[in-house]
């Protein structure tokens, strides 16, 4: 069964889905338009030890290891072409390290 805010994987796991178009904002509680403001308060709390593994897993060094290149909607690809992860990917994560590195 397959729940409209909710995705199954074939083994019944239920994870979250995100509509297409939608944002996640990071540091805001959902429905506070006043928070949602540029000088909203950083509740996004990272070590820094993840922060330097989101930096790691986006760098040119894991690229170059991997063979993969990005293109121009933030996927990464293999050598091959392959989609390794979707469109948005590199954006997103640098968003997330320059959010937390403020």
């Amino acid at each position: 069964m397959v729940c409209p805010n909710w995705l199954v994987s074939p083994s019944g796991r239920r994870r979250r889905r995100w509509p297409w178009g939608s944002t996640l904002q990071l540091g805001t509680p959902a429905g506070d338009a006043e928070a949602a403001t540029p000088s909203a308060t950083n509740r996004l709390s990272l070590s820094e030890v993840e922060v330097r593994t989101l930096r790691k897993a986006i760098g040119r060094e894991t690229f170059d290891h991997w063979g993969w290149h990005a293109d121009d909607t933030g996927r990464v690809l293999s050598e091959t072409g392959q989609p390794v992860f979707g469109p948005g990917f590199i954006t997103a994560l640098k968003k997330v390290v320059e959010f937390v590195e403020k």
